[in-house]
């Protein structure tokens, strides 16, 4: 009896140091999420999923470029993820930020995209795939090609007043109605 009171002990204190203090990845519905540390909103990384990098462009909503790398790199930050991320977590997060989950079109538990100006991209596997990368990664991109599974960052630069797909939410922040949940001490939201 003593072991088990010590090891749910043992996982009661791996399980409160985990996380990101504050870090919280808010799906706005409508296609875009917002990172509440920066306040930046960005679209889906799925709307972008089987299309050419040229073909991406001509998805972004008015408003949208696709993330520097500053911005990218603030978001891996801001999302918590990392080689000691649980699988919970790790889905919960993908899903906020519009990423199909446990699995993605091509089978993989993968958040991936193209960022800047399409030589790059951002790539982080989840738990289920052992033995490849569980930390954000970059890589050089080859633009003419796309994946099932491949989207893209974009994030809102500009608030246009007269875009009707954007009338009506709030773009920085987060939204009045939404679900909230808390795992492992990271805060996920979606909106209602």
């Amino acid at each position: 009896m003593k072991f088990v009171q010590v090891a749910l002990l043992a996982l009661l204190a791996s399980i409160v140091s985990f996380g990101t203090a504050g870090a919280t990845i808010v799906n706005n519905g409508g296609g875009t999420f917002t990172d509440s540390v920066t306040g930046l909103t960005w679209m889906n990384v799925s709307t972008f999923y089987n299309h050419t990098y040229a073909e991406a462009q001509t998805l972004l909503l008015p408003g949208f470029q696709f993330a520097t790398t500053a911005q990218m790199n603030q978001l891996e930050a801001d999302t918590g993820l990392d080689a000691e991320t649980p699988d919970a977590i790790f889905i919960a997060v993908a899903a906020a930020m519009g990423v199909p989950t446990p699995a993605t079109p091509g089978g993989r538990q993968l958040i991936w995209g193209f960022y800047g100006d399409g030589s790059n991209y951002a790539y982080i596997y989840g738990p289920q795939n052992v033995g490849l990368p569980q930390s954000w990664a970059h890589g050089p991109a080859d633009g003419s090609l796309a994946y099932a599974d491949q989207g893209a960052f974009a994030v809102l630069t500009a608030v246009p007043d007269d875009d009707p797909r954007l009338r009506g939410r709030r773009l920085h922040g987060v939204p009045s109605a939404q679900v909230e949940a808390s795992v492992d001490g990271r805060v996920i939201r979606h909106q209602g």
